[in-house]
C-alpha cells in the first residue's frame, strides 16, 4: 500500500504539469507558455517560439534546480531530433553557453546572436521541443524522487506517493506474474480501447499496488519480432520468455506466482503507449532484476539500447553512493542458456540505435537528456 507519507518536492516551483497525461486532457502550461497545448498532439506552433526563449532564459537564471540546462537541450537537438544547419545550432550552442557564464556582451550583460537563437529556437519548437522540455522537467522530478529510495521496494513506495502528491500524473506501474502468463497461452496485449469480444480485450495486468515484499520483479527487455508484435504466430516471444523467466525463478529459488514480469506489449496500454514510454526509468528502477532477450539485432535497436542504458545508469548511480541501492542483477537469455552479466558494463549510445518510426527519437531523446550518456 502507498505510504503515509508524501516526499519533499526535488524541483518544488517547475512546471506544475506534465506531458505524462491521458489524450484529450489540456494542461496548464509554464507561466511562459500561453495558451495550454494538447498533450496529444506534442506539436507546438511557431507563436510559442518567443514563449520557449524566455522559458530557455529562465532555465539559465536558475540552473541549480535541474539536473541539465540549455546546452544540453541544444545537444540533443544537434544530434537527434532537428534537422538544422549544424552551424547554426553550434553557434546557438556557443552563445547561450556565453551568457550563461556571464561572458557576453551588450546590455544586460547578455552576447549578441538573439536573430540566431530565435531562427534556430523557431525551428526545434517545429520539432516538439516545447511538451518534450515539459516532459523532460516533470520526467527528471519524478524520477528523482523515486530513485531516492535505497531498494528497489522503497523506491516503489516512493512511486505510490509521487503519484499521491505530484501534481502532474505518473502512469501506474503494472507487471504479470509468471504464472498467471503461462497459464495464458500466449503474450496478451494491453489495450484500454480493445472491445470485450477481442480475445485481449478482457486481459488487464496486475497493478504493483497489489504486489508484496516477496515478489521478485523483473524489467524484460527484447527487441520485437515485427512493428505491430513482438510475437509471431509461432508465439516464439512468448515461448522465450516463460523458458528464461523459468530458470530465473528457479536459480532465484521464488514461486512461479511470486515472479512478477515488466513485459511491454502485456502491461503498457497499447493504445496509448507514449506515457508509460516516458516513465520507463521509473519502472526499471523499481524492478530487482533485468533481464534481456538475445536477437541478433537487440543491440541496433534503439529502444534496446534505451532500456540497457537506463539499467546501467541506475547500477552506476547506486554503485556510486548516489542515492539508491539493493540489490541489481542483469541477465541474458540466449539459446535456452542463463548468462549473469556485470551491471557496470557500458552499452552502446541509444542515439546510434534504429527506430521504425523516427518520430519516436523525441521520446527516446526525452529518456538519455535526463541521464547523460556522455556522463562518466
Amino acid at each position: 500500500m502507498p505510504p503515509a507519507s508524501k516526499p519533499t518536492p526535488f524541483l518544488s516551483g517547475l512546471i506544475p504539469t506534465s506531458i505524462l497525461l491521458p489524450p484529450h486532457t489540456h494542461y496548464p502550461c509554464h507561466p511562459a507558455l500561453s495558451p495550454p497545448l494538447p498533450c496529444h498532439h506534442l506539436i507546438p506552433t511557431q507563436v510559442h517560439c518567443s514563449q520557449v526563449h524566455s522559458m530557455f532564459e529562465d532555465m539559465l537564471k536558475d540552473e541549480r534546480r535541474a539536473s541539465f540546462g540549455i546546452e544540453d537541450v541544444i545537444d540533443m537537438a544537434e544530434r537527434r531530433i532537428c534537422q538544422v544547419g549544424k552551424q547554426l545550432l553550434q553557434q546557438l550552442r556557443a552563445d547561450v553557453t556565453a551568457t550563461h557564464r556571464g561572458s557576453g556582451t551588450g546590455s544586460n550583460g547578455r552576447c549578441g546572436g538573439g536573430a540566431r537563437k530565435q531562427e534556430a529556437l523557431s525551428m526545434m519548437v517545429g520539432r516538439d521541443l516545447v511538451p518534450w522540455s515539459h516532459a523532460m522537467y516533470n520526467i527528471t522530478h519524478a524520477v528523482s524522487q523515486v530513485t531516492a529510495g535505497r531498494t528497489p521496494w522503497d523506491r516503489l513506495q516512493r512511486l505510490f506517493a509521487v503519484q499521491t502528491s505530484a501534481s502532474y500524473a505518473v502512469p501506474n506501474l503494472s507487471l504479470v506474474s509468471l504464472a498467471r502468463l503461462r497459464g495464458y497461452g500466449r503474450l496478451p496485449r494491453f489495450s484500454t480501447r480493445d472491445s470485450a469480444s477481442d480475445l485481449c480485450g478482457t486481459w488487464r495486468p496486475t497493478p504493483a499496488t497489489e504486489l508484496t515484499q516477496k515478489d521478485l520483479l523483473v524489467f524484460v527487455s527484447h527487441r520485437w519480432l515485427s512493428r505491430d508484435s513482438p510475437d509471431d504466430k509461432d508465439h516464439t516471444k512468448y515461448k522465450q520468455i516463460l523458458e528464461a523467466a523459468g530458470q530465473l525463478a528457479g536459480q532465484r529459488r521464488v514461486p512461479e506466482e511470486h515472479l512478477f514480469l515488466w513485459v511491454d506489449f502485456a502491461v503498457i496500454d497499447q493504445s496509448n503507449p507514449m506515457p508509460s514510454v516516458q516513465a520507463l526509468p521509473i519502472y526499471i528502477s523499481c524492478c530487482q532484476e533485468f533481464l534481456y532477450l538475445w536477437h541478433e539485432q537487440y543491440y541496433e535497436r534503439a529502444w534496446c539500447l534505451t532500456e540497457q542504458f537506463m539499467f546501467w545508469k541506475l547500477c552506476r548511480t547506486a554503485a556510486s553512493g548516489g542515492g539508491g541501492g539493493g540489490v541489481y542483477r542483469k541477465t541474458c537469455a540466449r539459446g535456452g542458456i542463463m548468462t549473469d552479466e556485470p551491471t557496470s558494463r557500458r552499452p552502446p549510445d541509444p542515439a546510434l540505435g534504429k527506430l521504425a518510426q523516427e518520430s519516436e527519437r523525441v521520446a527516446l531523446s526525452t529518456m538519455t537528456a535526463i541521464m547523460p550518456y556522455a556522463d562518466k
